[in-house]
């Protein structure tokens, strides 16, 4: 092979990586986002359910598993099925492609670095936030108390607010704890997404009940409401975090990381057998 062919091949194959990059990104958010939606969605709602009065979280819980076992076509292909599993498709791939992003505009060597940052922690907030209040909103008016009407401006910005803590807690600090943990990255993937719940719930519960109860309560009357719930709901949410930015977010990581070294691998393979057969000739 000439220098001119070579440095041509060359050329083609990063574009063709480019591509099969991004795919991996794809294809490690759709795979961990549907092995955790139907936890996720069974959870919301009883958390919802359960606020509003309409259900205990356990019955909720329990008629959520029903569907899925004897009508699990009509339960996958429903709107709450189709908002959750958008929520985490979104979320993580705007993650992933970001690293992809930077690291091809980098030029780093190395496929599967993650980046940080205030644009990473920016662009997946704004994501998972909009994403998340429009579920939360469908949840609320879906699940809620009475019938259903217009949330107010307050519940938009604590679950703003809620999923800001959240993104951050998920993506952004685990590594920069890891290497203070015994597990490493793993355990902080962990430990960070279920710990912020006793701030991030507080957020929830306070967003529903202003909507439950739409008359002017003061905030003294609306937190006795919340702490009602609280403790359960704490514990629920980290049932339903764990899965969602702990279960998914390592899966999401393994999956990409695994294709992203195996297409690696077969990159700098072809490019030494390119580059051996060219000194050849």
């Amino acid at each position: 092979m000439s220098a001119v062919a070579l440095v041509a091949s060359n050329e083609r194959r990063p574009k063709k990586e480019t591509t099969k990059r991004f795919g991996i990104d794809v294809l490690a958010a759709g795979a961990a986002s549907a092995m955790i939606t139907p936890f996720i969605l069974t959870i919301d709602r009883s958390i919802v359910e359960n606020t509003s009065g309409r259900s205990t979280l356990l019955r909720s819980i329990g008629h959520s598993v029903a569907q899925i076992l004897r009508r699990p076509v009509s339960f996958i292909c429903s709107a709450p099925y189709a908002l959750v599993f958008s929520l985490y498709f979104g979320t993580y791939i705007a993650a992933n492609s970001l690293d992809t992003y930077e690291n091809i505009k980098t030029r780093n060597p190395v496929y599967k670095v993650e980046t940080g940052g205030f644009v990473k922690f920016s662009t997946v907030t704004a994501t998972n936030s909009g994403l998340s209040i429009l579920k939360d909103s469908f949840f609320t008016k879906f699940w809620g108390k009475g019938t259903p009407h217009a949330l107010p401006g307050k519940c938009y910005a604590l679950y703003g607010l809620r999923d800001a803590l959240t993104v951050a807690c998920s993506f952004n600090l685990p590594p920069l704890i890891a290497p203070y943990l015994p597990g490493g990255l793993v355990t902080a993937q962990m430990l960070t997404p279920c710990a912020v719940q006793f701030v991030s719930t507080p957020l929830h519960l306070l967003s529903l009940d202003i909507y439950n109860r739409p008359e002017n309560l003061n905030l003294t009357a609306r937190m006795l409401e919340v702490r009602k719930n609280l403790m359960k709901s704490i514990f629920a949410r980290m049932l339903r975090i764990l899965p969602a930015f702990g279960i998914g977010g390592v899966a999401n990581r393994g999956i990409r990381t695994s294709c992203l070294d195996n297409l690696q691998r077969k990159g700098e393979a072809f490019t030494a057998a390119e580059v051996k057969a060219s000194l050849q000739q």
